[in-house]
């Protein structure tokens, strides 16, 4: 099974997350960081009122999904380092849950409504500071679609080797 290219620097440009937006990245993180626990509950909650998404995560202290998310938002994107591993790390653990029948509107569910909430967050941080309110959002946003860009791929590509091993399997039976 062949793996899946982090092509890190061609996602970092097609997002344009340059080192403004990092810099942006690292300015909201303090801010994200009071509000980021219930951020991460809240968003499982709302997954977890779908059919099924519950039983997906039923092998697993829902503590320890909680501790992994928030470790991930507050050192893997808000550190806005965005390395080759990190990148790696993100398509492992989404083909992982892909394989195990999360379906991807769930990620776009969890992800929309982190944003929401940071947003919501960086608003009453800056009140009457209309330039750092428009920075932040653009940073948050460009980062959340670079983490869905990613679950995309990792689904895509995983479904496809899944078809490949069964399409090779069915034609050895005709052989």
């Amino acid at each position: 099974m062949r793996e899946l290219n982090p092509d890190r620097q061609n996602r970092l440009d097609a997002l344009k997350i340059d080192n403004r937006t990092r810099e942006i990245l690292r300015e909201c993180k303090p801010i994200i960081e009071e509000m980021i626990d219930r951020a991460i509950r809240d968003s499982f909650d709302k997954i977890f009122s779908f059919p099924g998404v519950r039983d997906v995560y039923s092998g697993m202290k829902i503590e320890d999904a909680y501790k992994s998310q928030k470790k991930h938002w507050l050192e893997d994107i808000l550190s806005a380092t965005f390395s080759e591993q990190q990148i790696k790390n993100c398509i492992d653990l989404f083909t992982a849950r892909q394989k195990q029948g999360v379906l991807l509107r769930y990620y776009f569910c969890f992800y929309t409504n982190m944003l929401c909430l940071m947003i919501e967050a960086i608003n009453a941080h800056y009140k009457r500071k209309r330039e750092k309110i428009y920075e932040s959002v653009d940073a948050l946003t460009r980062v959340v679609m670079f983490e869905i860009e990613i679950a995309s791929a990792a689904y895509m590509h995983s479904a496809q080797e899944q078809v490949s091993i069964v399409m090779n399997s069915t034609a050895d039976q005709f052989e």
